[in-house]
């Protein structure tokens, strides 16, 4: 029997390319600068460790696991934040050399893809159906709407969330007693609380109040 031959690891550049062509960044007006934040040497990428902050604990980690790529959430450059490498700049930048790490960042774009995205994924948690964009930033739609399956109580639909993301969830209960349509944006985005209320939405989830 012919043993299948196991396929090459990818570039770094390869993979880049992959991972910039599924997010689309360039659609989204962002402050962080998306994809391919830090190089590393031109070697096969064979393992690739995931986090949502871009902190020193991250890299750390993912250099204990010998990974060579790490893709995060929030990322170190955001705007011009890296115009003076200087102290904790100069501190994550100094480990990812040493340590031969690239860093690729997703922020936006990640919160908005319709599968693989933060708020999809939450949606799918909370058993929604018929999903669809959702909370508009700066013209283009970052979360996601979707309907429950059959009405909840409030109580019901808090414990529900409760049980997905964390045991404290702080509720403001306003609106219908009853959820059924439910809006999603993950992160700070308390100010979308009003398009919420114009699509008529009986409950909306955020990461931040």
């Amino acid at each position: 029997m012919t043993r299948k031959k196991r396929p090459s690891p990818p570039t770094l550049a390869a993979l880049v390319a992959a991972l910039d062509a599924e997010m689309q960044g360039e659609r989204f007006q962002d402050d962080a600068n998306n994809g391919l934040q830090v190089a590393c040497s031109d070697k096969p990428i064979r393992k690739v460790c995931c986090g949502v902050d871009a902190s020193l604990a991250c890299f750390e980690a993912a250099a204990a696991q010998d990974a060579d790529l790490v893709i995060c959430h929030h990322g170190i450059s955001w705007g011009s934040s890296l115009r003076r490498i200087t102290g904790l700049n100069y501190r994550h930048l100094a480990f990812l050399m040493r340590h031969d790490l690239a860093l690729w960042a997703c922020h936006l774009p990640l919160d908005a893809h319709p599968v693989l995205g933060n708020n999809a994924g939450l949606a799918r948690l909370l058993g929604l159906r018929r999903c669809r964009p959702f909370g508009l930033y700066h013209g283009t739609p970052i979360g996601v709407a979707g309907t429950l399956a059959r009405p909840l109580a409030r109580d019901a639909f808090e414990h529900r969330l409760a049980a997905v993301v964390s045991p404290r969830v702080t509720a403001w209960r306003f609106g219908a007693p009853r959820i059924r349509t439910v809006g999603i944006i993950s992160g700070g985005a308390a100010a979308e609380v009003e398009q919420a209320a114009e699509a008529g939405l009986d409950a909306y989830v955020s990461g931040e109040a």
